[in-house]
């Protein structure tokens, strides 16, 4: 599991391996029939190489020819992942703030 718990499902994963070692893989999850929520891990040995964009890349093109609205999802604070969409392609279109809201009586 990567740190966004991700979870793979056969059809929707493309795999890269390195040296007989899987370097990266990525695919997505599909919500409410409209988005393809794409996720991704890379292998540490393998990060900043190119194979990450290249299994982000994959799982998109497959998204997009299923019809399907991909999205990368990411928290401002992880700088690298920001920056990693950004390479691959992806435009930002909106920010999320997680809170707690607390009702005062």
């Amino acid at each position: 599991m990567g740190q966004g718990g991700s979870k793979f499902s056969a059809g929707n994963t493309v795999g890269l391996f390195v040296n007989e070692e899987l370097g990266a893989i990525a695919g997505y999850e599909i919500w409410d029939d409209v988005n393809a929520h794409i996720e991704i891990v890379t292998h540490p040995n393998y990060r900043s190489e190119g194979y990450g964009q290249a299994v982000v890349s994959r799982a998109t093109d497959h998204a997009l020819s299923a019809d399907l609205l991909p999205q990368y999802r990411t928290l401002d604070a992880w700088q690298w992942s920001v920056s990693f969409a950004q390479g691959v392609g992806y435009q930002r279109f909106a920010t999320a703030y997680p809170g707690i809201c607390k009702i005062m009586n």
